[in-house]
């Protein structure tokens, strides 16, 4: 966006980011296309991903929708926000790099994959320094404690971990034993690539 719109006399910011892409809509209107801005999301971050998008409040409301993509520097997963007005309720939907096809794939649902990822890691805790009681878990992890235990009853009914004396354990490591490895597809429901991504990409916030 920044190549190809005017250059900002910064007298009315939200205006002059609104008529920015405003005059798009009818384009895309007439020729019946899908225009997409690709444009940037600024450092910090916010509670509505709108506000996340570098520039004022103008260039998303100049527009019929915008897609968020997040992605921490260094992982192979990301997140995307879609959200407009042909949009009935928001979405966020959970996304994985594919080297192969040098694309993104869809996981699933974020808080899906949020959980999962938060199981994974536990899991990957406790195969390294397991038996563990949940306020250990909750401090090695920096997590809340309460929360903690609460995840790893889950985890326990699910059939991920195992529990003696209070102290938790991953099922494949009892008593020091290695028993057969588990799964991905078993223990996430929803995973991911973790492997860090060859080149550092910055996070871009695409507006259509």
């Amino acid at each position: 966006m920044a190549k190809v719109r005017p250059r900002i006399r910064g007298q009315n910011v939200y205006a002059e980011d609104y008529a920015a892409l405003e005059k798009l809509l009818p384009l895309a209107a007439e020729y019946g296309v899908a225009i997409v801005v690709v444009h940037h999301l600024r450092k910090t971050g916010a509670a509505d991903p709108l506000d996340e998008i570098s520039g004022s409040t103008g260039l998303s409301g100049g527009v019929d929708g915008a897609l968020i993509l997040k992605r921490d520097r260094g992982r192979a997963d990301a997140y995307l926000h879609v959200t407009g007005r042909d949009i009935e309720e928001d979405a966020e939907y959970a996304l994985r790099w594919d080297h192969t096809l040098a694309a993104w794939s869809l996981v699933g649902d974020a808080d899906e994959y949020r959980q999962s990822e938060e199981r994974r890691v536990i899991i990957e805790l406790l195969q390294s320094s397991g038996p563990l009681a949940p306020k250990d878990v909750a401090e090695a992890l920096d997590k809340n404690a309460s929360t903690t235990r609460v995840l790893l009853r889950k985890m326990l009914a699910d059939g991920q971990v195992v529990v003696e004396e209070g102290r938790y354990d991953a099922v494949n490591t009892v008593n020091g034993v290695n028993a057969t490895p588990i799964g991905e597809e078993t223990v996430y429901g929803v995973y991911g690539d973790y492997e860090a991504m060859g080149e550092e990409e910055e996070d871009l916030g695409m507006d259509f």
